[in-house]
């Protein structure tokens, strides 16, 4: 046999030694997770209080090559300081693109060391010892991943890591391509000892194999599920495979080895804590669908009573999904029978404000598919496109929100980005923004929105267009901000281009489809006073310098949009970041 190992004939005491080995590895790993967790839970506290006590900036470099004029003056907490600021930001950065960042790369690369090392540890030279820890150790793991999936902020480890639930998924996701890969490993192992003992046709018709090989095609078909172009397709088949499996997979695992019971166990304690906090989540509302009129985006306005208006926060998103049997009740057949035909929608609107969530999508598949089919079958009933259908709605959550946002009193800049549909994150956040600065004299902060759309008419859902679709609308949302810059990407000369030269490849949105408006000229003369459109793409490398050269002290920036839009902006911000600017950064990205 390879790297040492080979099968040997073990006595009962020594099989017995290998069983308590095989259970203290598992455990020494979920003590380790426990530990990562309470680490973070402290290095939040003590990140809290450096920024409590650390005095702000007297004044920034006037251009990002210079350096600040304090920093030599800051000692060796200043520096080091620093050094752990420059470490954090260069981990959030993308390795390469839709490869994640950095640090998931190296915290991954890392856990996947210490998992293999407990896979190996005092397994020479048993073969069978090594191979039975391969898969001991990603089951070990199994119940957190299931808990990284919980949307609910009741979520444990949403307390300790002070993350929402969009902020874990990317570790959802490299976990759960660890534990694949061990699987792998651990069937792999398997099948290549019964080839080498001549006993692999009589082992597969075993039914402990028999069980593994199950839940091994299992763990492969939810993870190619969760691919980013089978999520892009259609987000439905993802979450539909990914959800039946995941449950579904548990029954195999128990049969497969009853060592690993306990695991299995507490992993089915993790599902039914997720799907019941799911069930206090889900609610029912009589909502309108609507096309926004010349473009591909499907707007769904859900009125609120002022009691159900408090429970909404800025920045949260809710998960969505037509119920279309009009004549039956609200019942738990409903939520079965919706329960895989959801699709996640960023609340646009402020519903303690606007007693109503407005929600807008792009069509691509699945659910916003079918929303947009039944707004196009209203449309063509009344013969007026953007006309509203009124359905009753099931909606779970609302999830995720800025919780953890310091206090935007403190920031003397504040700079909104977003790309396309990326506005219904940035332009809840901006009103709330606006709202404190006019309520509270002592807010200075100055305060820039830019949006980059490719036509005007995407912009329709934020502002109506002209007096007749005010008085249509029906509704009181009219959140464009003012003094916002508007860039329209879709012309000609500029349709894959910015002002910069970099391509953009159609990435802040797909294209628009069918139903472009004839003229936009004639939209543009409707645009509200104080909105400044430009065409072209936003230079954010220029609008990254002037907020930072040109203003004083702290600067908070809020970013939404395609992964090709927040890459680019952060690369701009970075560079002041590492001269020790005071930046809270929080951006948004569409998928994950």
């Amino acid at each position: 046999m390879a790297f040492g190992y080979e099968f040997v004939d073990l006595s009962d005491e020594q099989k017995h030694a290998r069983r308590v080995a095989l259970d203290t590895n598992g455990a020494y790993l979920q003590l380790s997770v426990l530990f990562v967790l309470l680490t973070i839970y402290a290095s939040a506290w003590m990140t809290w209080l450096v920024e409590r006590y650390t005095p702000r900036d007297d004044g920034p470099p006037k251009s990002p090559f210079q350096r600040a004029n304090n920093q030599t003056q800051k000692g060796v907490f200043g520096h080091t300081r620093l050094l752990w600021k420059r470490v954090l930001w260069w981990s959030g950065g993308p390795l390469m693109r839709g490869w994640g960042t950095r640090g998931q790369w190296v915290c991954g690369s890392l856990w996947s060391l210490w998992m293999l090392y407990l896979c190996l540890r005092n397994t020479m030279p048993d073969y069978w010892h090594v191979t039975k820890r391969f898969g001991m150790i990603p089951t070990a793991v199994l119940p957190f991943q299931y808990l990284l999936a919980m949307r609910s902020s009741l979520s444990p480890i949403q307390y300790l890591t002070r993350l929402s639930h969009e902020e874990l998924k990317a570790t959802h996701l490299i976990l759960g391509r660890i534990i694949i890969i061990f699987y792998v490993v651990h069937g792999s192992l398997y099948l290549n000892g019964f080839i080498q003992n001549g006993v692999l046709l009589k082992r597969l018709l075993d039914y402990d194999v028999v069980f593994g090989l199950a839940a091994l095609l299992s763990f492969v078909a939810i993870s190619t599920s969760a691919l980013s172009f089978i999520r892009n397709w259609s987000y439905r088949t993802f979450y539909v495979i990914h959800v039946f499996l995941a449950v579904l997979l548990l029954e195999p695992m128990y049969f497969h080895c009853h060592h690993t019971h306990i695991f299995v166990w507490q992993t089915l304690v993790a599902i039914i804590l997720l799907n019941i906090l799911r069930l206090f989540k889900i609610r029912t509302y009589d909502g309108q669908i609507s096309l926004v009129p010349g473009s591909r985006l499907v707007q769904v306005i859900i009125p609120l009573n002022t009691r159900n208006s408090l429970t909404w926060g800025v920045g949260e998103h809710v998960f969505l999904s037509q119920i279309t049997d009009q004549t039956s009740k609200f019942a738990l057949y409903d939520v079965l029978s919706q329960w895989f035909h959801v699709n996640p929608f960023t609340i646009a609107s402020l519903p303690g404000e606007d007693d109503e969530v407005v929600l807008v999508a792009r069509t691509l598949q699945g659910s916003t598919r079918l929303l947009a089919d039944a707004a196009h079958r209203t449309a063509r009933e009344t013969q007026a496109e953007g006309s509203h259908s009124t359905t009753r709605l099931m909606v779970e959550g609302p999830y995720g929100g800025i919780n953890h946002v310091p206090d935007l009193k403190t920031f003397d800049t504040i700079l909104f980005i977003a790309g396309g549909v990326g506005a219904t994150f940035t332009i809840p956040v901006y009103r709330t923004v606006m709202n404190r600065a006019i309520s509270e004299p002592g807010f200075r902060g100055q305060i820039r929105f830019v949006w980059a759309v490719r036509t005007l008419s995407e912009t329709r859902w934020a502002f109506p267009s002209t007096t007749a679709d005010r008085k249509n609308e029906g509704n009181s949302f009219t959140a464009v901000p003012k003094l916002a810059e508007i860039y329209i990407t879709g012309s000609r000369s500029t349709r894959n281009t910015d002002t910069t030269g970099r391509n953009f490849s159609g990435d802040v949105e797909l294209e628009e489809g069918e139903n472009l408006l004839p003229a936009e000229e004639d939209e543009e003369s409707c645009v509200p006073p104080g909105v400044v459109l430009q065409h072209g793409r936003p230079n954010l490398n220029v609008i990254v310098d002037d907020v930072f050269s040109n203003q004083h002290g702290r600067v908070a920036i809020f970013a939404c949009g395609p992964r090709t839009l927040t890459d680019s902006l952060r690369c701009a911000v970075g560079k002041w970041v590492y001269l020790d600017r005071n930046v809270f950064y929080k951006a948004e990205v569409f998928g994950y």
